[in-house]
């Protein structure tokens, strides 16, 4: 397997020319000083096609987690900015949502027609209905590349259906590095799947979404996202009654590196 930490990268400039050979370290070094931007074409070995710098999950990951370290931000935002793969990269961890002063939040739900109403849900839309509500989640960081090291956080979430009750949206907080999130849950008609949306004041985007699917019987959701570059996430919530649920997220990179690991137990409040 290929460690992207030893990897050489080319660059295309300006002029159309490659330039390098450059280190992981060097490419993450000139995206933070801006001498090359997100829409940098960029190739190492093992790529089938020359990639924009932005859509390569794993240097975003990196470039994230330093950004981030820079601002004297705690570990935490570090994992959640490498959850920021799957935003920028391989679509977004979609328990976790941008959330502004309580007031602007507040009255952007009103104006959305937020609901916790859910008589009149269709039934594709009924386990979706099993995260409204307010969560405590408990996480356990398990070291890997991006987080080299094991943390525990803590954040409090709050899901509630908008839009007549078609998409559910949801505010986190995690305190007190200041990270907060938005997400978007929703059933997708067309491909008979879950789907997954997050955004955050990190700067996550989500370049696609997760798609996943409910299995009754074991009563979990399963989700998977691949980016263009080969990043896969894999996320899993099995709800434990109806106070109590577990998930985990792995995210790997082509060569099957661990970029983020994360487990963790959600509890109503």
């Amino acid at each position: 397997m290929t460690d992207i930490s030893r990897s050489q990268w080319y660059v295309g400039n300006a002029s159309g020319e490659r330039e390098g050979p450059f280190s992981t370290d060097e490419i993450v070094n000139m995206r933070l000083a801006s001498s090359i931007a997100d829409d940098t074409p960029c190739w190492r070995q093992g790529m089938s096609e020359w990639t924009s710098l932005g859509q390569v999950a794993s240097l975003a990951a990196l470039i994230d987690f330093r950004r981030s370290v820079g601002r004297r931000r705690v570990w935490t935002v570090a994992a959640w900015g490498a959850v920021a793969v799957l935003g920028l990269g391989a679509g977004a961890f979609a328990l976790f949502s941008l959330m502004g002063p309580k007031s602007a939040a507040h009255t952007e739900r009103n104006r959305l027609g937020a609901t916790n109403d859910s008589a009149s849900l269709p039934p594709e839309l009924e386990p979706l209905d099993l995260f409204r509500g307010t969560w405590e989640h408990q996480v356990v960081t398990h070291p890997s590349q991006v987080a080299p090291e094991r943390t525990t956080l803590t954040c409090t979430e709050t899901k509630e259906w908008t839009l007549g009750g078609r998409l559910l949206q949801g505010y986190t907080d995690w305190s007190p590095t200041g990270l907060t999130g938005f997400v978007l849950m929703a059933y997708d008609t067309r491909d008979h799947a879950y789907r997954q949306w997050y955004f955050d004041s990190n700067g996550a985007l989500p370049a696609d979404g997760y798609r996943g699917q409910w299995d009754e019987a074991a009563r979990t959701f399963t989700f998977k996202d691949m980016s263009p570059d080969g990043t896969t996430s894999l996320l899993t919530c099995r709800f434990i009654g109806h106070d109590r649920y577990e998930w985990t997220l792995r995210t790997t990179d082509a060569m099957g590196k661990v970029l983020v690991y994360l487990e963790a137990t959600a509890k109503r409040q």
